[in-house]
């Protein structure tokens, strides 16, 4: 996991990469939803606005690092937008945040059509809980890249903790 592009990996240098992005599953699904608005969204918004300037990377990245509604929303370490099957079939059981989450993965997964031999690309990886579910439930090659420190540093004791992935 890191916060800059550079140096990925060697990995990466000959293989396919698949992109993991809430946008990529969401761009055939009315179903994949951000979660409610938060007001700290709303204050970084203000702060940069009062300063006369638009968000920087810089202004989302101290967001994420300071942010922990996320812990109370979806389950420790899990910023993820959400897949809701129900919204467009009544017959599907309504999901909790958590659920819905590890929805969204699976359907990303799906639809990136992801293998072992896949090599992954999560890009605003958060603290890595994508990637994690990648690996687990595939067996390809994962790799995060995001903006906030905070996120990287627990992604990459997460990592260490489940070495075989």
């Amino acid at each position: 996991f890191s916060r800059l592009p550079m140096g990925i990996s060697d990995r990466l240098a000959h293989a396919p990469i698949v992109l993991l992005i809430a946008a990529f599953a969401a761009a055939d699904d009315s179903t994949c939803h951000d979660p409610p608005p938060h007001s700290a969204d709303a204050a970084s918004a203000s702060a940069a606005a009062a300063k006369g300037r638009a968000l920087t990377g810089d202004d989302t990245a101290e967001y994420y690092n300071t942010a922990s509604h996320y812990d109370i929303l979806w389950g420790k370490d899990n910023i993820h937008i959400g897949y809701y099957p129900h919204l467009s079939n009544r017959n599907a059981i309504v999901l909790s945040f958590p659920q819905a989450a590890q929805m969204m993965t699976r359907r990303a997964i799906e639809l990136g059509d992801v293998r072992h031999d896949s090599v992954v690309l999560d890009l605003g990886c958060g603290k890595g809980i994508g990637c994690r579910e990648v690996a687990q439930l595939t067996g390809a090659t994962c790799v995060g890249l995001d903006l906030s420190t905070e996120n990287i540093q627990r992604a990459n004791a997460m990592a260490k903790e489940h070495p075989l992935l």
